[in-house]
């Protein structure tokens, strides 16, 4: 299921790519927004699943990547109203779910402007950060995907950066609304985003590293919609042995 708008879209490495695989993902977008592999990740961490697709295996305590701070990758001017949408789809394979960073950019309270990642109940959770405010973020959260651990699902996001508060948000988990809760702080508070200069980082946030595997498939800078999640993953399940 090709989107428009892309920002970042690694390109994936099958059963018959040339064995020097590379210590990176390289960005299929055009954007030059190559994600190279940080922490101790090597080139000997690329695993082969389903016999399909190659996809680095994550260690659970320094391994990570990270795609060097982009304005294409910062979806907040700072000023009220000027949040842009976009959304996130991602297959990934948690060892652990508990506190299970998927990608970010930035850390909050300090230079955050998004995350997605499992918290520490195991609920798949989305942010977006205000950090001209002092513990300021609006956001969603599925219940518990404890029963996932060691199972490939597909994880999708969007943000329609129309009211600015949390009823912006949706995540969808294979392809069907998953969100049931919000999860923000001082959400009252939300003016917008702010365009700052961390990096994008996949599987790490602040001092938490993932454990497991990690497809981050597509950044858009467009909303998608639930019709547009369901067929991204029918159109990619079997890929993932699903």
């Amino acid at each position: 299921m090709k989107s428009t708008g892309i920002i970042f879209e690694p390109i994936v490495y099958g059963r018959n790519s040339p064995a020097a695989l590379p210590a990176l993902l390289t960005d299929g977008s055009r954007n030059g927004l190559n994600a190279s592999f940080e922490g101790g990740l090597a080139v000997g961490d690329w695993a082969l699943i389903n016999d399909t697709i190659y996809v680095p295996l994550l260690n659970g305590t320094t391994d990570y990547l990270s795609v060097p701070d982009s304005s294409l990758l910062s979806f907040g001017r700072t000023v009220a109203g000027s949040d842009l949408p976009f959304s996130i789809v991602t297959w990934i394979n948690t060892t652990d779910a508990t506190e299970f960073p998927v990608i970010k950019k930035g850390v909050y309270n300090t230079s955050g402007e998004w995350r997605l990642l499992c918290n520490a109940s195991d609920m798949m959770t989305f942010q977006i950060f205000d950090e001209s405010v002092a513990d300021c973020y609006i956001g969603r959260k599925t219940a518990a995907l404890t029963g996932d651990e060691g199972a490939w699902i597909n994880i999708g996001v969007s943000y329609a950066a129309s009211a600015g508060n949390s009823t912006d948000i949706k995540i969808y988990r294979n392809g069907v609304a998953a969100d049931n809760a919000n999860s923000e702080l001082n959400a009252g508070s939300y003016v917008a985003m702010e365009n700052l200069t961390a990096a994008m980082e996949i599987g790490k946030d602040d001092t938490l590293f993932a454990e497991g595997s990690i497809w981050p498939q597509e950044v858009v800078k467009e909303l998608k919609d639930a019709t547009w999640f369901a067929a991204f993953y029918a159109s990619t399940r079997t890929i993932y042995g699903v």
